[in-house]
């Protein structure tokens, strides 16, 4: 069938991305772009080929908006003057150019899971931030900001300061909250504060936010944050995300199982990325990174928390059982740590999942304690040599705590019952822990409220390690 005579590309694609905006990309259904640009299925279908390219195209339209901004502020004097140009521009823009330009970010919200689109985003990010840091590096260089400050993490502050008009504008919050941002952006640049301190953060949240929502508690301790937390399916790890969540931060997790992984996406929502990676193989760890690099582009809070465990006397223990405790609790934790690395920003936290068997002897788990013990050694040497960076590498080590690992002890279901029942007598509570208590320590360990806190083991453990 023959395009309509009137059948304008441009304006079509304008019209598609609108619908994209206001539905989401999975909602948006082909009868929708339909009825939105007044093009016929076959026009559209000949035009852009399925509705995933026409989004590709509206992207990819959009995603050189940053390049626009760049050129329009050519003429600006270098520094801080063109960051200001810049930023006003994109405010005045929000309901249209901006908005347009922020839905590559939005591509989390619906086709996540398409590497073309992951990559678009996060090549459209990466260029903002280039943009801006060059900037930041003429401001230093005109001594306009003092030297030294962290570039990197002062241009992704900016970087999402520009995600955040996307989002002010999809709100329709009007003129005033656009320039509200951008105005309370300008004068935190201007007032030289570090974006990853608590008095920036306290200084901007109370600028921008109305006192009616600081007192009713909307800001979580994790906002903004990208945590990972390994062995994030079930248990421990499954509780924590929740917690981060319900924080502010966008999680990711891992786990081996297709049905946790499912289960696990289903109570953390589409927001969530849930990734199917076996910690003890290297490969599975470098996909893993590759996937929150291109849709996070960093990790401020990893939770190295996968592992393994099996009760075995040690006369029963072969080369085969003490191997996948080591790979996975050892090897697996130490090597994601190291891969993460580049990816974390000077400020951000790392926390090891030990146990309380590294300090207290337990008959049958003579592998698996020594397993835990060389991940309170981590603790120690990967906090000395990430402190110059900032970076605080703290230790949680869990007492009993009831989860599925405790089926996955290798024994007979009468033994681990009788094994959870000693346990749970073990503790002076006289009962097991449970993860989100787990949780609520690990929350504590990596944020703000433990800013002081490196190197340190913490024992939440009903009182097993002294008592």
């Amino acid at each position: 069938m023959a395009r309509p005579k009137e059948f304008d590309e441009s304006r079509a694609l304008d019209d598609a991305l609108d619908v994209f905006w206001e539905k989401g990309y999975e909602s948006t259904s082909i009868q929708d772009l339909v009825s939105a640009t007044g093009v016929n299925r076959a026009s559209l279908y000949e035009s852009f080929g399925s509705k995933r390219q026409l989004f590709l195209k509206a992207l990819d339209r959009f995603a050189a908006c940053n390049r626009n901004i760049a050129h329009a502020t050519a003429g600006v004097a270098p520094g801080l003057a063109r960051i200001r140009a810049a930023l006003r521009l994109a405010g005045e823009q929000a309901a249209a150019d901006v908005r347009g330009c922020m839905i590559v970010n939005a591509i989390v919200e619906g086709a996540a899971q398409d590497c073309e689109m992951q990559a678009m985003g996060g090549a459209t990010r990466q260029r903002f931030e280039d943009f801006f840091a060059e900037s930041l590096a003429e401001a230093e260089r005109l001594g306009q900001i003092r030297a030294g400050r962290d570039r990197l993490a002062l241009a992704r502050f900016l970087t999402n300061t520009l995600f955040g008009l996307r989002v002010t504008a999809k709100t329709r919050a009007g003129e005033p909250a656009i320039r509200a941002i951008v105005e309370t952006t300008l004068g935190f640049i201007e007032k030289g504060l570090n974006p990853v301190s608590s008095a920036a953060i306290h200084w901007l949240y109370g600028t921008i936010v109305p006192e009616q929502e600081r007192m009713a508690g909307n800001m979580g301790k994790l906002n903004g944050k990208v945590a990972v937390i390994t062995g994030g399916t079930t248990g421990i790890g499954l509780a924590t995300a929740k917690l981060f969540q319900q924080e502010g931060a966008q999680v990711v997790v891992t786990g081996r199982s297709l049905g946790t992984l499912a289960e696990a996406q289903q109570e953390l929502g589409p927001a969530a990325l849930v990734v199917q990676s076996d910690t003890g193989k290297l490969d599975d760890i470098d996909k893993l990174i590759g996937q929150v690099r291109a849709r996070f582009g960093r990790i401020d809070i990893l939770f190295a928390n996968a592992g393994v465990g099996k009760v075995v006397p040690i006369e029963h223990v072969d080369e085969a059982l003490f191997d996948e405790q080591f790979r996975t609790n050892v090897k697996g934790l130490y090597f994601t740590v190291q891969k993460a690395i580049p990816l974390i920003p000077d400020g951000g936290a790392i926390l090891l999942n030990a146990s309380v068997v590294s300090k207290k002897g337990f008959a049958g788990m003579s592998v698996y304690s020594a397993t835990k013990a060389a991940v309170r050694s981590f603790g120690r040497t990967l906090a000395a040599e990430l402190a110059p960076r900032r970076i605080r590498v703290n230790t949680i080590s869990p007492g009993p705590i009831e989860t599925p690992i405790l089926g996955k002890m290798g024994l007979p279901p009468e033994a681990a019952k009788q094994f959870e029942e000693n346990m749970a007598q073990s503790v002076a509570l006289k009962r097991l822990g449970q993860p989100d208590e787990i949780a609520r320590a690990a929350l504590f360990l990596v944020s703000e409220d433990a800013s002081f806190v490196l190197g340190t083991e913490m024992f939440v453990d009903g009182g097993v390690a002294e008592l």
